[in-house]
């Protein structure tokens, strides 16, 4: 069960077993050794960010918390033509990032005009927030979101961030289209498209990339229980059938 929208993306995470010698690489993190957005900048620093594609992710020579209500750190990063500067809004730990603070987000990296890419983090998000193209007086921005590992939400002992790790995966934006016939509803992927922050463009993906889709058959408008799970992808006639079936 999660709280989420009628319509939500999500990443699949990574879950690795861990060694007795790696246990003892962990640090404990607690009120007194560093709070969660210090948590999340240290893991940004040694992990980066992954975007779904093995040569394709983002490492930062620096990051800064700041002390601004939506803007929460700036860094910077390599893109094969120079450093860029990306700012970061670090959703609550316990909660889902909300639509106002990302709107709140936007405006202020707007203004301040010195930035090419606003990353939302967040362990879930409202579903109308999406991945956009934003227009400032000095030219363009890209807005993304990005998903935190559950492993980030663990009290006490945490796993010491490992460059192999993948705290933080963007999410793709599909393009969908809702066909009705009746009491039968289609949803049709129509493209999924994401953001390469190495080269500065947004690339298309293939939908055969989506690993499988869940339908709640009794959704009260908030909580969305899973009570159907399809997958997808793999070998081209089964795909077919996947992509023919009424949601």
């Amino acid at each position: 069960m999660r709280v989420s929208g009628p319509f939500t993306v999500e990443t699949l995470q990574n879950y690795e077993p861990i060694s007795l010698k790696d246990l003892d690489d962990e640090v404990r993190v607690n009120e007194e050794e560093g709070a969660f957005e210090e948590v999340i900048k240290q893991h940004l620093l040694s992990a980066g960010i992954k975007n779904g594609r093995k040569d394709e992710m983002v490492i930062f020579r620096s990051v800064e918390l700041l002390s601004h209500s939506y803007l929460h750190a700036e860094g910077f990063y390599m893109n094969g033509i120079g450093e860029k500067k990306a700012y970061f809004h670090i959703g609550p730990k316990f909660g889902t990032v909300s639509k106002t603070a990302v709107n709140e987000a936007v405006k202020e990296c707007r203004t301040r005009g010195d930035a090419g890419w606003f990353i939302i983090l967040g362990f879930s998000f409202e579903s109308d927030i999406e991945g956009s193209t934003q227009t400032m007086s000095m030219g363009k921005f890209e807005v993304t979101k990005c998903r935190i590992h559950d492993d980030l939400l663990q009290e006490g002992l945490k796993k010491k961030p490992a460059k192999s790790a993948a705290s933080f995966v963007t999410i793709g934006e599909p393009d969908i289209d809702l066909l009705k016939d009746g009491n039968s509803v289609t949803v049709e992927i129509k493209g999924l498209d994401i953001y390469d922050p190495i080269k500065d463009e947004v690339k298309p993906r293939d939908v055969h990339d989506i690993a499988y889709w869940m339908v709640d058959d009794d959704y009260d408008g908030s909580n969305f229980i899973v009570k159907q799970v399809f997958f997808c992808g793999g070998d081209k006639d089964e795909f077919n059938k996947w992509k023919k079936r009424p949601g």
